[in-house]
């Protein structure tokens, strides 16, 4: 049964006023005039993602009022933390939508410059794909979305296709306009010896696990670019376990472990560090990633083992000491 739901009454409040209304609840506010100038620049709402884990809890219940000795300072520390850790991610998430597009390129156009408007070149299965009647992973979909990419395009290597040729263009140009999830998504739909042979290139023997890991690396994505709370966010897709022996750093995950990584942070850092792995690329990655990670400011119960899923004694993994 819903409950019943009731039109929004909280007035507009002041910066000042917001300050109080902190101060009332606990929050140390030691600089009021940074304070002031944090809450102009930032938001609100925006630091409440972050102040929220340091309320109290009683009953089950999230409550109003601070921890004691809970400091506005501690709240802009943790929100500085995660926009380096988005920054990171954000380095890693490029390598790997290159790489991706790369790989997708060069082992579909082998078939030939126009395979991907080629029906043949997908799964007689992904058209059938709909959802609440409308056509969202199908082929007729797919030839109207790389249309509207090209079209959009401002890049000279697009326009200069348009003045001298004929459409279609070929795989290993329009893939550089598509964005990471439709990257995903097109992969998503290839006949299966097309994924595996990209899969395998990524030495990931069940070519669904990359189709997974690339869908929920391209939702983090989106997360890092519209500058979102990344630290403590649940996973939307959670990141697939693959097959033995096909990376070490799920190898070390015990079921418990797996299960706590998967919806977090920390197993998009293991999908994210294997393919970087793979690529060959942006090898300084790992050692920013770990010294961004080690610089967490502790405080209370939160921790990258508790609130990012990271497993206990992970930085001795030689994945992450190398």
């Amino acid at each position: 049964m819903s409950s019943v739901k009731q039109s929004y009454q909280k007035p507009w409040l002041s910066v000042n006023e917001q300050l109080e209304k902190l101060k009332n609840r606990g929050l140390i506010i030691k600089d009021e005039s940074a304070a002031h100038n944090a809450l102009r620049s930032h938001g609100y709402y925006r630091l409440s993602g972050y102040w929220h884990v340091f309320r109290q809890h009683s009953s089950g219940k999230v409550s109003d009022q601070f921890q004691k000795g809970t400091t506005f300072d501690k709240v802009l520390t943790l929100a500085e933390f995660d926009k380096s850790l988005r920054s990171i991610f954000l380095d890693m998430l490029e390598s790997i939508e290159i790489g991706f597009r790369t790989r997708i390129a060069h082992i579909v156009g082998k078939i030939g410059p126009f395979a991907h408007l080629d029906q043949s070149t997908y799964n007689k299965n992904w058209d059938r794909n709909r959802s609440l009647g409308v056509h969202t992973k199908n082929f007729e979909w797919m030839e109207g979305q790389i249309a509207r990419y090209e079209a959009r395009s401002q890049d000279e290597f697009i326009k200069h296709f348009n003045q001298k040729y004929e459409p279609p263009m070929p795989i290993w140009m329009t893939v550089e306009v598509w964005d990471f999830g439709f990257l995903s998504r097109h992969y998503e739909g290839l006949k299966y010896n097309l994924k595996r042979e990209i899969s395998q290139s990524f030495s990931l023997s069940d070519p669904e696990v990359l189709a997974n890991w690339m869908h929920s690396l391209s939702l983090v994505r989106k997360i890092c670019a519209h500058h979102s709370r990344l630290w403590n966010r649940p996973l939307v897709r959670q990141i697939a376990r693959p097959r033995p022996g096909d990376s070490a750093l799920f190898d070390a995950l015990d079921q418990s472990d797996y299960v706590k990584s998967a919806s977090r942070i920390y197993g998009a850092a293991a999908a994210g560090h294997h393919l970087l792995k793979q690529l060959q690329m942006n090898e300084a990655w790992t050692l920013k990633f770990t010294d961004c990670v080690q610089k967490f400011p502790v405080d209370h119960n939160m921790s990258p083992e508790n609130s990012m899923g990271f497993p206990v004694h992970w930085q001795k993994h030689k994945e992450w000491s190398q």
